[in-house]
């Protein structure tokens, strides 16, 4: 049986007007912006001492409306950028149209506040679509990745990584401090090789010859206990995800935990050494 308390005529009429919305949305926008920059070059022409002047007075105010249109869209070339609440967007809008207005005001009070108010109304007008139609856009976006979830997971794993490379980054450096230290029970100099002091002529540690005569020496040292640390506090980052996941840590991972903690007490027993050699 037909449900007589669906209005089926108004149903079919608000589909129709949500699909002519989007047109009217955009003409209107361009709407306002081309008559705010008629108007300003009628106003602007009145003044314009030669016919040069009287056409800039129409160029400028077009060519100021088509820069901000084009400001206020413009990371929509990428919409996978998602823009946030006050986006760029929204602020390039939110300042042009203050500065739209300041204009009309100076331009428009000299002929009557009916011509002004009239003027900065539409200017507002154009910056509330601005606005709704950059919300509605970001909206619409985020909907569709989120019904492609295999697009949705790329987005989140790449921003990830952007936050992620971002703080990297920016994180100070540590500044390794060589200080003498009693070295104690410390284990293997290289792979195979019992504990001692090295002669710094024969020694080669990851690549780094243990050769005290090598100005760089020091510098290799350092720069590779900050590779080893790297790696160990990466390590430790993934055995912590995956407890607050509730999972145990990779045996790969715990293997480099254990790795790289044992290559920093070896380069620090080389560097303790060292000092103590050439003290």
């Amino acid at each position: 049986m037909e449900n007589t308390l669906i209005n089926h005529d108004f149903e079919r009429s608000i589909k129709r007007l949500r699909q002519i919305l989007p047109k009217l949305a955009f003409g209107l926008l361009i709407g306002t912006y081309l008559t705010s920059a008629v108007i300003m070059g009628l106003f602007h022409s009145q003044n314009a001492p030669n016919f040069g002047f009287k056409i800039a007075a129409f160029l400028v105010p077009l060519a100021i409306q088509a820069g901000r249109g084009t400001l206020v869209f413009f990371f929509q070339l990428n919409p996978l950028r998602i823009q946030s609440r006050f986006s760029f967007g929204i602020v390039a809008a939110t300042v042009l149209l203050v500065l739209s207005m300041v204009e009309a005001f100076l331009v428009m009070f000299p002929y009557g506040l009916s011509w002004t108010v009239s003027v900065l109304t539409l200017m507002i007008i154009g910056w509330l679509i601005e606005v709704m139609i950059l919300q509605e856009i970001t909206f619409a976006t985020k909907l569709e990745l989120f019904h492609n979830q295999q697009e949705w997971e790329k987005l989140t794993k790449f921003y990830g990584a952007i936050n992620e490379f971002e703080a990297t980054a920016t994180k100070p450096k540590p500044q390794l401090k060589i200080e003498p230290k009693p070295v104690k029970e410390l284990g293997k100099i290289g792979q195979g090789k019992e504990d001692k002091e090295p002669d710094f002529s024969s020694d080669t540690f990851y690549g780094v010859k243990i050769d005290r005569s090598n100005p760089m020496l020091s510098h290799n040292l350092l720069r590779l206990k900050n590779r080893f640390q790297e790696r160990h506090d990466d390590s430790i980052k993934k055995a912590e995800a995956r407890k607050q996941q509730g999972k145990a840590p990779h045996q790969t991972t715990e293997k480099s935990i254990q790795e790289n903690q044992e290559r920093l007490r070896r380069v620090d027993f080389i560097i303790n050494t060292l000092l103590k050699q050439t003290a």
